[in-house]
């Protein structure tokens, strides 16, 4: 699966994005091992490289689960809170 992701990803060019970045994440690192990020990156940078890409600040929030159950109950109501409250405080 990695290899598939590395060559399909290995063209692709990053843009700038001009905006501030709302960014969800593991909040434990082991949770990240059995994601599909890839691990040495998740060790390196906590921000899983989205830092560079913009110019407006970034917001992270570590959320309980791994890469498929944050999505899944008792996971998907945190994250759906926290969804919720990032867009009530947008100003947008």
């Amino acid at each position: 699966m990695r290899s598939i992701f590395r060559q399909s990803a290995g063209p692709y060019v990053i843009k700038t994005y001009a905006g501030r970045i709302t960014l969800f994440t593991l909040a434990y690192r082991d949770a990240m091992s059995a994601s599909l990020v890839d691990t040495a990156l998740a060790g390196v940078d906590p921000l899983i490289g989205w830092g560079i890409v913009t110019t407006k600040g970034l917001a992270r929030h570590g959320l309980d689960g791994e890469h498929i159950t944050i999505l899944r109950k008792p996971y998907a109501r945190a994250l759906s809170e926290e969804v919720h409250r990032c867009l009530s405080c947008s100003p947008e």
